[in-house]
């Protein structure tokens, strides 16, 4: 499944109708590859700015959905998880 706007509120929305999921202080981390997260954060960014708005990519999006929040990160190499 490629993570998008879309695919993030049927996350948010299941964990919500569960009802044996906590969601107080809940956050739903992902880490993405480059051109995905980047994909993503676009899309992101112009839905909540307009069309007209100037995109400058972040390396981290926070969204909160019903609640829920979304923390989206670059996938690291695992050669630069070894070297941290």
């Amino acid at each position: 499944m490629i993570l998008s706007y879309n695919s993030i509120v049927e996350i948010a929305n299941q964990i919500i109708d569960n009802g044996n999921i906590p969601t107080d202080r809940l956050v739903m981390v992902y880490s993405l590859p480059s051109k995905q997260h980047l994909k993503l954060d676009e899309d992101l960014f112009y839905r909540i700015n307009g069309a007209d708005a100037l995109f400058e990519p972040s390396d981290i999006i926070e969204i909160e959905v019903a609640g829920i929040n979304f923390r989206i990160e670059i996938e690291k190499k695992i050669e630069e998880n070894l070297e941290n």
